[in-house]
């Protein structure tokens, strides 16, 4: 499926693309440069130094323990060929620390925000994640 149809939505792809690297480039200058090398982590969220100290009363953010989700917890994830903040590393890392292997939704032509102001975003992404919502209905163990 395509994420853009006709030239409203190329404009609003170009436009997605561009709040995805002006938010990257601005958490650039925010962060020292030694903190831009990837940690391996999947961290909560790095509010430097003094700001980890106040909220998680350490310098460094906690990571989050991936491995502690349940295997019988059905999981979805959704990503994007053209995503400038989650790469392919990133989300293979993640799927490697899961006990069980999510359900995976890939729209090449999605970058990071276009999940959520696609105006297709209907039919590309959240048809699928209802689908396997409603598939699931009925077999929780809670």
């Amino acid at each position: 499926m395509a994420a853009t149809r006709g030239s409203d939505d190329h404009v609003r792809q170009r436009l997605s693309l561009c709040f995805e690297t002006l938010n990257a480039e601005e958490e650039r200058r925010r962060r020292p440069a030694k903190s831009l090398i990837r940690k391996g982590t999947f961290a909560k969220y790095d509010f430097g130094w003094w700001g980890n100290l106040k909220h998680y009363q350490r310098l460094q953010p906690p990571a989050f323990n991936l491995g502690s989700i349940p295997e019988s917890l059905p999981l979805w994830m959704a990503y994007g060929g053209n995503d400038a903040l989650a790469d392919l590393t990133d989300l293979n890392r993640t799927i490697n620390e899961l006990k069980s292997k999510p359900e995976l939704c890939y729209i090449e032509c999605y970058g990071h925000i276009d999940f959520i102001l696609s105006v297709n975003a209907k039919n590309d992404v959240y048809s699928d994640l209802i689908r396997f919502l409603c598939s699931r209905e009925g077999t929780s163990s809670s």
